[in-house]
């Protein structure tokens, strides 16, 4: 029989991380697992933390466990990636909801029995919003930029997406099907929630 404790049949965080992109199917609302794999750009999110882990772990010089997965691991992790990597409140956040689905289906999986996870909070945003005026966009509208095409290209989308609320993502994506000149509507199918 195996006297090894769960948490370490699992091997490491970042081993099990590798596993969880390649194998994590969506599940549905009433927890049923179902066969549907989750979006490229949700799992390029994937990809992104565990790179973000991979490099807490080397700079701090920490080999990941499931059981290295408490509440100081939580603030040194969400600090670092304020302060090292400059990462605002709600991409933060973003790290942190991933890794809690992640710890959530290796603790299905039966890899650990750490609940310390479940506690992890999304951080708020705590800057303050800073909005630009009319006047300060019809300043950026008129600056000269017509050495410049590049710039005058940035500026544009800026613009553009000042004015629609549309993400860059989206943005790059129109094409003339998509406007409506007659009832002034731009109709475009928004990538990150696929509606």
């Amino acid at each position: 029989m195996d006297e090894t404790p769960k948490n370490q049949q699992g091997g490491n965080v970042l081993t099990q991380f590798d596993r969880f992109i390649v194998e994590y199917c969506i599940s549905a609302g009433n927890a049923m697992v179902t066969n549907n794999r989750p979006s490229q750009q949700t799992l390029g999110r994937y990809r992104l933390v565990a790179k973000r882990l991979r490099e807490f772990a080397t700079e701090r010089r920490v080999e990941l466990s499931f059981e290295d997965v408490n509440n100081d691991f939580y603030r040194q992790f969400v600090g670092w990636l304020s302060t090292d990597k400059n990462i605002r409140d709600s991409s933060v956040g973003n790290h942190i909801k991933v890794l809690k689905t992640f710890l959530r289906w290796c603790m299905d999986l039966g890899l650990h029995n750490n609940t310390a996870f479940q506690k992890f909070y999304k951080p708020e945003a705590l800057g303050e919003t800073i909005a630009l005026s009319a006047r300060e966009l019809r300043m950026i509208r008129d600056v000269d930029l017509s050495d410049s095409p590049r710039l005058a290209r940035i500026r544009d989308h800026f613009l553009i997406q000042t004015f629609t609320s549309l993400r860059y993502s989206d943005l790059i994506t129109l094409e003339p099907k998509h406007f409506d000149l007659e009832n002034g509507f731009i109709h475009v199918p928004i990538l990150k929630t696929e509606t």
